[in-house]
């Protein structure tokens, strides 16, 4: 691969902020040739959002998504939130009842058969990965995030149905994502908007979130979303700035922590690198490249310039080959 495709591997990008909204019924195998030409981009994202409501029916996502694929020399990764079930994303496939309501029958025959049916309308519509579970626990009814995305409060339920999720997912075709690293649902913040602050005390938080992580992680789940959350027990406050740092751009958190000690080998992405919790952190350029280096592979929607301006900090050493093959 050229410099400029394996800075694509790292890019998921969102059709409708690449195409214009509304136009995901309208878009041209030469629209969509032209476009990976100039930006060859690893993964998609597309149809409903966690914040917006799911539309369309499942046959325009398989025809779009085949096109995608066809004009792509390398196989694309198409994501989507579909928390609960492959309606989330899409209007006309199954949409299940929150995560609170599994959590709330703890079953795990029902657990277990979200994950393989959400996998397998998914994959009838094009997806082959999944932003979800959420493993956050909610621990404050207040968090406007977690609520009832939630599987709930105690961490060994959560961890116990999460992972059965992720196995129904994972065993028919589809790559599972457990966010939000490292926790998500102890504050009153909304990280759409500003930093939140997962304020456990070590010990807490091992028991707790580090306790439902190192579960998923030995369940396989293939790839982990940090969230734009800080972590004051394993990066301080950071004074010269007068803001806590979020895990969007901290080693300490996104490698000695998940990649080291809870040995997570598999793909870190970015939540969405346009939230509040990230863009009040440095300028567009200087946050970009330091969540890079601190440790995600894949940038959720990284801006058009991203894949120039990764070019740049490679050529001006900013960001090393290796630490770009690492994540390639």
């Amino acid at each position: 691969m050229s410099l400029r495709e394996k800075i694509g591997q790292t890019v998921v990008q969102h059709v409708e902020h690449a195409f214009g909204a509304g136009l995901a019924n309208k878009i041209t195998s030469e629209m969509i040739g032209n476009f990976l030409a100039d930006q060859p981009v690893g993964g998609l994202f597309i149809g409903g959002e966690v914040i917006r409501h799911a539309y369309g029916a499942y046959e325009m996502y398989s025809e779009l998504i085949h096109k995608f694929q066809e004009k792509s020399p390398i196989p694309l990764l198409i994501s989507g939130d579909m928390e609960s079930g492959a309606g989330g994303a899409v209007a006309s496939l199954t949409r299940f009842p929150s995560m609170l309501a599994l959590g709330a029958a703890d079953n795990k025959e029902h657990a277990y058969n979200i994950g393989k049916h959400t996998a397998l309308e998914g994959r009838m519509a094009g997806f082959n990965w999944n932003f979800a579970p959420v493993v956050d626990l909610a621990l404050n009814w207040l968090n406007p995030i977690v609520g009832v995305r939630a599987l709930g409060d105690n961490p060994f339920k959560v961890a116990e149905l999460a992972a059965l999720i992720i196995k129904g997912m994972q065993e028919h075709g589809m790559a599972a994502c457990a966010k939000h690293f490292p926790g998500d649902g102890v504050d009153l913040l909304d990280q759409h908007i500003c930093t939140s602050v997962n304020s456990l005390n070590e010990e807490e938080w091992r028991e707790q979130f580090g306790a439902v992580y190192k579960t998923v992680i030995e369940a396989g789940v293939y790839s982990i979303m940090n969230g734009h959350i800080a972590l004051p027990w394993i990066e301080p406050y950071d004074k010269s700035k007068n803001r806590h740092r979020p895990a969007t751009v901290s080693k300490k958190i996104l490698l000695d922590l998940l990649r080291n000690e809870l040995d997570f080998k598999g793909l870190i992405v970015s939540d969405a690198l346009n939230m509040g919790g990230l863009t009040g952190w440095d300028s567009y350029e200087n946050r970009t490249i330091e969540s890079f280096n601190s440790g995600i592979d894949m940038m959720l929607w990284p801006g058009a310039s991203y894949i120039d301006l990764m070019e740049r900090a490679v050529h001006e050493e900013l960001v090393t080959e290796q630490r770009l093959n690492e994540s390639v």
